[in-house]
């Protein structure tokens, strides 16, 4: 029930790869429209000897589309406010092609008087880098002593505002474990999502790395669940990130076989992401993967769920659960192969004994 019929499924397995090449499209045009607006102010590049005009245009969007859909469409927008800042500043855009230091010093003050968090000015930095060099313009003084100096101030006085990945409590996880196989006939579909999230958890992977795997590479052996992501944030040439979803609980539920059965029996082969689309409790949609947007929410939904269920009265925690890395714990024992034996009864995790299944 609630298995995904081969017929209703889009043809091809590159589905979020085309995806994400739409995505991507958008924001280079977008990209080259601001390209345009630079060239009215900048000195204009003569092309290369036997390369004409037109085909001097193609090469340069190229160039502009180099790199991952999100990065370009992450450095867009946040020049897209600087030039709505600048606008409002009355200052005038040949400030900004090419971005003079004394408006960039401008810029960071405004953004320390505004109350910015900690990791606006960095990023800001790193825009006004990469929006530079895409359009071969002449930077500011990225380290200008007043720009890290207000830079420096915003971290001492607002670092703690920094957002990191939410340990995961013991006892949600312990939890969960053991939801997977209760799900199993009445909601299968979020019984493979929660499975989804916890390998998540155990092989300490975001979302979108979780998301670039393809169903093919999935490997099921007896010490786990081996994959290959096709592309991560910081692998982008799409030679494949090898990970292994050990086959161990906390709570001494075989979470992983059960959940890879459900898995199996509901998501077919061929696509190139790990996680479709979630219609209902027991019915999945693979004409496309999952979302941030929809992750982030369903993750929430069936936590407070398992967190009801079982009076862990952790709605707090779980309200502030997001698509990063996933964790549960800083370190473990050591341990060699020698001394498993039947598995690694021997490690803990928070004074928690880790069965190996």
């Amino acid at each position: 029930k609630g298995k995904i019929d081969d017929a209703d499924r889009p043809d091809g397995e590159d589905v979020l790869k085309r995806i994400e090449a739409t995505k991507k499209d958008k924001w280079v045009e977008k990209l080259v429209m601001i390209s345009k607006k630079a060239a009215k102010f900048l000195e204009g590049r003569a092309p290369p000897e036997g390369i004409n005009e037109a085909e001097f245009e193609e090469l340069s969007k190229v160039v502009l589309a180099t790199g991952a859909h999100k990065t370009i469409k992450g450095h867009v927008k946040a020049w897209q406010r600087i030039e709505r800042w600048a606008r409002s500043s009355g200052i005038p855009e040949e400030k900004l092609y090419p971005m003079s230091t004394q408006t960039m010093i401008q810029l960071v003050n405004d953004k320390m008087k505004a109350n910015c968090g900690p990791s606006v000015i960095p990023a800001l930095r790193a825009t006004v880098a990469w929006i530079s060099r895409r359009l071969s313009m002449q930077q500011p003084d990225l380290k200008n002593e007043f720009v890290i100096a207000i830079e420096n101030k915003v971290i001492e006085e607002r670092g703690q505002e920094l957002r990191k990945a939410i340990a995961l409590p013991i006892d949600l996880v312990k939890a969960a474990e053991g939801v997977v196989a209760a799900w199993e006939d009445l909601y299968p579909a979020f019984a493979v999502f929660l499975w989804f999230i916890l390998c998540m958890i155990y092989a300490s992977l975001r979302f979108d790395d979780a998301l670039h795997v393809k169903r093919a590479t999935l490997e099921w052996r007896e010490e786990g669940l081996f994959g290959s992501c096709w592309q991560t944030k910081v692998e982008r040439k799409r030679r494949g990130t090898k990970f292994a979803v050990p086959n161990v609980s906390l709570s001494d539920e075989p979470w992983l076989a059960k959940g890879w059965q459900i898995f199996n029996r509901m998501v077919p082969e061929g696509r190139d992401y790990w996680m479709p689309k979630i219609v209902d409790e027991q019915t999945l949609d693979d004409s496309g993967p999952m979302t941030y947007e929809q992750f982030v929410f369903m993750q929430r939904e069936v936590f407070e769920y398992v967190s009801a269920v079982n009076n862990l009265g952790m709605k707090d925690i779980i309200k502030k659960l997001t698509a990063r890395v996933k964790l549960f714990f800083t370190a473990t024992e050591k341990y060699t192969a020698s001394d498993k034996g039947r598995g690694l009864n021997n490690i803990t995790v928070y004074g928690e004994r880790l069965y190996y299944i």
